[in-house]
């Protein structure tokens, strides 16, 4: 065995030496005349290296670019984690599917779950702001049964894009699907309805009958008091929805009486069963003008509550009353009427002023009226409403009045009047909580009260207890008459007990045979009236031929005794020169 050291000097050696033969070899080419070799060391790095440098920088391009297509993940909260899997719930949206469920972890008040989702990179353009999730599940309900599918497949989170053009990264699942399909055409609007909730999803809209679209959602805001409807309206007729379009509840039969008679309102048969909101345009309105989504619209309870607020502009005026009789008709969006046509109504008839209570007798108690100054045949803008103003305030200082009036005196309806006063001059006018007063008639409310009065009185003084006298005498006379028929029927039954009664019905029953067996006799088909009936023709035929005997005599009685003389010969006469 050689030792390092050995090898080393071996090495230098024959390092010395290979320089030397070089060197030698160089020399000899020189004497020669030849060129001296250029000798080139071998590369230490073989070419087989670029193979897997390659193949690395490829891997990096293909997870740089499935990095960069990956896509946003979004943020959804859910009230339960139900059916949810972290790596394998699928995202899809019409059976496609565009993303998938990385996380699920519970919020920080424990009442719900976050899933982060990752959305595939091609589909980041489909997260508009007001985009919807919810999770597929089987379904088994009246209406019907759904996502059976997911039986075999799994639960899946559907995904509904929005409209909005504002983007977003974190939603609100849906804890149910939506009642409208994915990709229907039409418009989602918004209802808003004061405080009652007289609608449920599902429930029909309707236009002239017809469905055309539903609730798909209810929610109450407990700062305005307010409940508000998501509705979906489908195409085309959303086309018909512009900003003067008015819905109105249609639910069941609606009656009304008024003083003109009975109004009866009826929709279709699905709206009775189920009810539903119904709209409508006021008359002349163009469909140019379109609405946004959710725009918002006021459900009125009726259509003939539209009619009411159809105005855009409107006065509004109190009228002071001290008469109970005057409040006691009147109610809201009772009428107020000028010249027998109504210009306005009834807003409120609970107001008692500041610091006044009911004990107060010389309390008169307010009454807000609003007029409108369209009704007027004004134009229904600011300055229509500015010239009204102006005109009602001089109509005021000139003796304009309110009274109360009956409109229905069945039902004790009521209705403002406003009329002149001859012979009325105001130099000022009366402010109440910043609005003007209309003064009131009393003497008119007076006049209806006493009125009422005097019929109350004239109730009063009619004879009723002498009324009641006569009806208990009568009463009295009509118990003793039955008790007499009573006696005189229990004769009648005695008296038909008896022999002789016996024998006397006996004989009537054989005078009535013997009646109807002459009856038998003469009758139209027996002999001895075939008998009579010839005798009778005989005689007509011999009165026949006397009757122009008869005649003559009744002409010339004189028949009888002279013959008739004979006729008077012709007597020549000579011929006149």
């Amino acid at each position: 065995m050689s030792s390092p050291e050995n090898n080393s000097s071996t090495n230098n050696s024959s390092t010395n030496n290979g320089s030397a033969n070089q060197n030698s070899e160089t020399k000899i080419s020189e004497q020669n005349g030849a060129a001296p070799a250029r000798i080139r060391r071998p590369r230490r790095i073989s070419g087989l290296w670029l193979i897997p440098l390659v193949t690395l920088l490829v891997a990096l391009g293909m997870a740089f670019d499935n990095y960069r297509g990956r896509g946003p993940l979004v943020t959804i909260h859910f009230k339960s984690g139900a059916g949810i899997e972290a790596g394998r719930t699928l995202i899809k949206t019409l059976d496609v599917e565009v993303g998938q469920v990385e996380d699920v972890t519970l919020n920080d008040t424990l009442d719900g779950v976050i899933v982060t989702a990752r959305i595939h990179g091609n589909f980041r353009g489909l997260l508009a702001e007001n985009s919807r999730f919810w999770v597929v599940q089987p379904i088994v309900s009246l209406a019907g049964v759904s996502g059976l599918n997911t039986l075999i497949s799994g639960q899946y989170i559907e995904f509904a894009p929005g409209g909005a053009r504002r983007m977003s990264s974190e939603f609100t699942g849906l804890d149910k699907p939506p009642l409208t399909p994915i990709g229907t055409p039409g418009l989602r609007i918004t209802l808003v309805a004061d405080g009652d909730f007289s609608f449920a999803e599902g429930d029909h809209v309707h236009y002239q009958g017809r469905d055309v679209g539903q609730i798909e959602d209810v929610r109450y805001d407990f700062e305005d008091g307010r409940t508000y409807y998501d509705a979906f309206i489908e195409a085309p007729f959303h086309e018909l929805i512009v900003p003067q379009t008015r819905f109105w509840k249609t639910s069941g039969v609606q009656a009304e009486l008024t003083s003109d008679g009975v109004r009866l309102e009826t929709g279709t048969l699905d709206s009775l069963l189920s009810g539903g909101v119904s709209f409508a345009n006021p008359p002349g309105v163009t469909l140019s003008d379109t609405v946004n989504v959710q725009t918002e619209f006021y459900v009125y309870g009726s259509r003939a509550e539209i009619e009411d607020h159809q105005y855009q502009q409107s006065l509004r005026y109190w009228i002071m009353v001290s008469d109970s009789v005057g409040v006691g008709g009147l109610s809201e969006d009772s009428r107020v009427m000028y010249r027998g046509l109504p210009v306005g109504r009834v807003v409120d008839t609970d107001n008692i002023p500041e610091g006044r209570n009911l004990l107060d007798r010389s309390l008169q108690l307010p009454i807000l009226i609003e007029i409108q100054p369209a009704r007027l045949g004004l134009p229904d803008t600011s300055d229509g409403a500015a010239r009204a103003r102006a005109d009602i305030e001089n109509w005021i200082r000139a003796g304009l009045t309110a009274t109360i009036g009956s409109r229905n005196f069945l039902v004790g309806q009521q209705q403002v009047e406003l009329q002149y006063q001859n012979n009325i001059a105001r130099d000022e006018l009366d402010y109440f909580d910043g609005l003007a007063i209309i003064p009131t008639d009393h003497g008119s409310i007076s006049r209806f009260t006493n009125s009422i009065e005097a019929l109350l009185v004239k109730l009063n003084e009619l004879p009723v207890e002498n009324a009641l006298d006569g009806i208990s005498e009568l009463t009295r006379q009509a118990a003793t008459s039955l008790e007499q028929m009573q006696s005189l029927l229990e004769s009648t039954q005695d008296l038909m007990a008896s022999e002789r009664s016996t024998a006397l019905v006996g004989q009537l029953d054989a005078t009535l045979s013997a009646l109807q067996t002459l009856a038998d006799t003469y009758s139209a088909e027996s002999s001895a009236t075939r008998d009579i009936q010839r005798t009778l023709n005989a005689v007509t035929d011999l009165m026949n031929e006397f009757r122009p005997l008869a005649e003559e005599l009744r002409q010339r009685p004189s028949r009888l005794l002279f013959s008739e003389p004979p006729p008077a010969e012709a007597q020549p006469v000579r011929k006149q020169p």
